[in-house]
């Protein structure tokens, strides 16, 4: 299980090779290019150990924290 923490510091690589989601959407996720299907949503949950609204909560967090940066 990944922590929230682990989550925010996680490389798009590492969040790739965890979810099989290519690095590139996880950079359209965080940067709001792209919407996050609600598959997507559950199966990338499923294999990080979160529950679906928990990683929801994470991606958007991550998303005001670039936005911030």
């Amino acid at each position: 299980m990944m922590t929230s923490q682990e989550f925010q510091n996680a490389s798009y690589t590492t969040l790739a090779s965890l979810t099989g989601i290519a690095s590139h959407q996880w950079c359209r996720y965080f940067r709001s290019r792209s919407t996050v299907h609600e598959k997507t949503l559950n199966q990338a949950a499923k294999k990080l150990g979160f529950e679906p609204h928990e990683l929801l909560r994470e991606i958007n967090l991550r998303r005001t924290l670039l936005k911030e940066n």
